[in-house]
């Protein structure tokens, strides 16, 4: 009895022992061979150092954003003739011009001597919108919004502006050089000019006022002179008549 029992204990021992030495065994497993058999090796491919001396590359600034439409743009000198005072309800013809070589001694010629006239520098492209807005006007364009400039002579822009509301009212002034391809086709729209022109509109009997006020030379040069002078020149008629 004794010794079958001394037998499953060193059964039992053999068996731990055993366990334990497959346990601590490692196994190395080769590398898969590849279809010629030869063992592959992963290849690691490293990046040549940079050169302290390299030159930098330079950027192109005309590919960066809205650079290579600007650089395209061309100056240009523009004048109108803007209305301060204008009486409810009667039309001012407003006048915009944009030329590319014309000095703005030489446009102003475009205008009457006695109109109050702005003169701006800007930047254009072939294709220039102008567009003269205001809630409380009524304005009606009298040529094309759009047009292209010509290098041959100047580009007009025209309006009729009616005032609705008596008052101070914000008329506004947005020029707009349009970019398109070879095909026509808009690509970009860069903002050139805004400008609010603050208009004062004018009741009839201010407006009368004023008239008088500013014109009476002229009408006392062209009607009442005349008039006196036919006057008088009727009297001696009628006392030479009664004589």
């Amino acid at each position: 009895m004794k010794t079958s029992k001394l037998i499953l204990m060193f059964l039992i021992l053999v068996s731990i022992f055993g366990c334990n030495s497959s346990d601590n065994r490692v196994e190395k497993i080769p590398p898969p061979p590849d279809e010629m058999g030869a063992s592959v090796t992963p290849i690691v491919q490293s990046r040549p150092p940079l050169s302290k001396n390299r030159p930098a590359e330079k950027m192109d600034t005309l590919n960066f954003g809205m650079d290579r439409y600007i650089a395209g743009m061309k100056k240009a000198k523009m004048i109108f003739d803007p209305p301060h005072e204008v009486m409810v309800k009667s039309t001012h013809l407003m006048k915009l011009v944009i030329d590319l070589d014309k000095s703005f001694k030489e446009l102003k010629k475009e205008f009457k001597e006695s109109k109050v006239l702005s003169k701006k520098e800007i930047s254009v492209s072939d294709l220039v919108e102008v567009k003269l807005t205001g809630s409380a006007f009524k304005v009606e364009p009298i040529t094309d919004i759009e047009q292209h400039l010509s290098q041959l002579e100047s580009t007009i822009w025209e309006w009729r502006v009616t005032p609705l509301k008596v008052g101070e009212h914000d008329l506004n002034l947005v020029v707009t050089a349009i970019f398109v391809d070879d095909k026509g086709k808009k690509l970009r729209r860069l903002r050139a000019f805004d400008e609010k022109i603050v208009v004062k509109s004018l009741p009839l009997v201010d407006q009368v006022k004023n008239f008088f006020a500013e014109e009476y030379k002229w009408l006392f040069a062209t009607f009442i002179i005349p008039l006196f002078l036919w006057f008088i020149k009727g009297r001696k008629k009628e006392e030479k008549e009664e004589k």
